[in-house]
């Protein structure tokens, strides 16, 4: 990253703040809902499990679909919603357009630390839940859980969606929105792979009765909507 001056404490300067405390934060709060959640070499995601069924393909056939599907296709993803973020961090030629603060710094500001506050709310009563529920099938239906089915996901979401708001204060609406490609994607990994996944798996394993009534109760399964 290039040296970032104080001259003027200008809008560039506040900008590139934001978004490293907003990337260090959500860094910080994965890490460590991952560590206290982690039980050891023999974890494995089960979503891996139901994509990979081992026992119906052959080794070769197994590692090469994980390997591109799991690992390499997410992290390419990553790395190009990371893409506005990056132009904001190095911004060697001053293509800054704005170097004052304006509307879209202020929401993108309001967006990335509210991500990052819903994930934490999010995941924290998730592990208390799973830690203290006794009842097979029960659905958490509380706190964060009961704004939508998904609050976890939502909050990841906004959080790459903040990137985006903020190159668009950095660099003008146009270009910001021409860095959004990874944030799409992004979007629709879950909208059409992991939220169907994850309500499917929630269908065959929560008491029906509760899910259906849960699911009637959240019209969105993303958006957290606190009323």
């Amino acid at each position: 990253m290039p040296e970032i001056s104080a001259e003027g404490n200008n809008g560039s300067y506040i900008r590139k703040w934001v978004v490293m405390s907003i990337m260090f934060l959500w860094a910080t709060r994965l890490t460590f809902n991952w560590a206290r959640s982690w039980s050891g070499f023999d974890h494995e995601d089960w979503r891996y499990v139901e994509v990979f069924e081992k026992d119906t393909k052959n080794k070769i056939q197994y590692w090469i679909e994980s390997f591109a599907g799991i690992h390499v296709f997410p992290t390419l993803i990553v790395y190009f919603a990371l893409i506005p973020a990056y132009y904001i961090l190095h911004d060697d030629d001053g293509y800054i357009a704005n170097d004052t603060l304006n509307i879209y710094d202020f929401i993108g500001f309001l967006v990335g630390f509210g991500a990052v506050l819903l994930q934490g709310v999010a995941d924290n009563q998730l592990y208390h839940f799973r830690n203290t529920n006794t009842i097979k099938g029960k659905c958490l239906t509380t706190g964060a859980w009961s704004w939508c089915r998904h609050p976890n996901y939502g909050g990841e979401i906004l959080h790459w969606t903040s990137y985006v708001i903020l190159s668009c204060g950095a660099f003008g609406f146009a270009n910001g929105i021409k860095l959004a490609g990874g944030c799409v994607s992004i979007i629709c990994l879950f909208v059409f792979a992991s939220v169907p996944m994850i309500e499917k798996r929630h269908g065959e394993r929560r008491n029906q009765k509760e899910w259906k009534a849960y699911q009637k109760r959240t019209w969105s399964s993303l958006i957290p909507m606190p009323f």
